[in-house]
C-alpha cells in the first residue's frame, strides 16, 4: 500500500449499519503496487502503481497487502498524488 483513505462507508460500518456484516474490514480507496497477479489477469502488470476502490470486493486496504478484482483497479491519473487519489482534501 501506498495510501488508503476511509469515506461514509466505512463510518457507517463502525457504526453498526444494517448492511454490515461480520467479519467488517475497514477501507476502501487505495493507492498501491501491485505485487501479484490472479490467474488470466492481463490488465495490470506486477510493478504497475494502481488505484482501487475496494468496497464491493473484499475491502481491508488499511492493511498492508489487499486482494482486489482486476477489474476494480486504474491508473493513478497523472499529475495526481497517491494522497489526492485517496480523497484527502488536506
Amino acid at each position: 500500500m501506498i495510501a488508503a483513505g476511509l469515506n461514509p462507508i466505512d463510518y457507517k460500518k463502525g457504526l453498526g449499519a444494517a448492511f454490515a456484516k461480520p467479519p467488517l474490514y475497514h477501507g476502501s480507496d487505495v493507492v498501491g503496487t501491485i505485487v501479484a497477479l490472479g490467474p488470466g489477469v492481463t490488465s495490470v502488470a506486477v510493478g504497475d502503481v494502481v488505484c482501487c476502490n475496494n468496497g464491493e470486493n473484499l475491502g481491508a486496504t488499511l492493511a498492508q497487502y489487499a486482494i482486489a478484482g482486476a477489474g476494480s483497479l486504474g491508473p493513478v491519473p497523472k499529475g495526481w498524488s497517491s494522497k489526492e487519489v485517496c480523497c484527502d482534501s488536506s
